[in-house]
């Protein structure tokens, strides 16, 4: 019997040559994404927003810090197999709407050709914009502030406070949808 050392133990086990390593990366059950990982990948891709996605996911407290989430999300972004189940569910919703790059940009180009032809410059800046911002040649920045909500009023906090309920409900049916199509399929 020989040694085989497992990168995710700090001992080694004694095992025979050519034994199945018991090591969690060997274990594909073990590597895959968790129902709270798949959920929250499903929510980032509807909503465009990992902190909201995780405060909705994983947050325990729904009064979380802001900061709070937005690490979560952050740390959670940056694990590959969240990564691969985002660019998954974007393939699917891509072969879903058979939505190329390329077909928006021949839509785009008619567009800006329309608007050459009934001389309307505003529309043509407009296709141009759009032609660059889909391939990447023009980004948008956005400013995001946070306040605190101790200084927010009642009105502020009930307004607030319903528009994310509304938020909330939204998701859960979209991902209810989501999950019994792939229940479906």
């Amino acid at each position: 019997m020989g040694f085989i050392a497992c990168p995710h133990r700090r001992f080694r086990s004694k095992r025979k040559p050519g034994a199945r390593a018991s090591c969690k990366e060997s274990n594909p059950l073990k590597r895959a994404l968790s129902q709270k990982g798949q959920d929250f990948a499903e929510l980032y891709v509807l909503t465009g927003n990992a902190a909201h996605a995780y405060r909705i996911v994983y947050a325990r407290d729904p009064n979380a810090k802001a900061a709070t989430c937005a690490n979560g999300a952050s740390k959670l972004m940056r694990q590959r197999k969240v990564q691969r189940h985002i660019q998954e569910i974007r393939t699917r919703h891509r072969k879903r709407n058979d939505v190329t790059i390329d077909a928006i940009t021949d839509k785009l180009h008619a567009a800006y050709d329309m608007a050459f032809d009934q001389k309307n410059p505003a529309s043509m800046i407009r296709a141009a914009i759009d032609i660059a911002k889909l391939h990447g040649l023009v980004v948008e920045k956005r400013e995001i502030a946070f306040r605190d909500i101790d200084k927010m009023d009642d009105a502020e906090l009930r307004g607030r406070s319903d528009e994310l309920d509304a938020l909330i409900a939204i998701g859960k049916k979209r991902l209810a949808e989501l999950q019994s199509d792939k229940t479906i399929h």
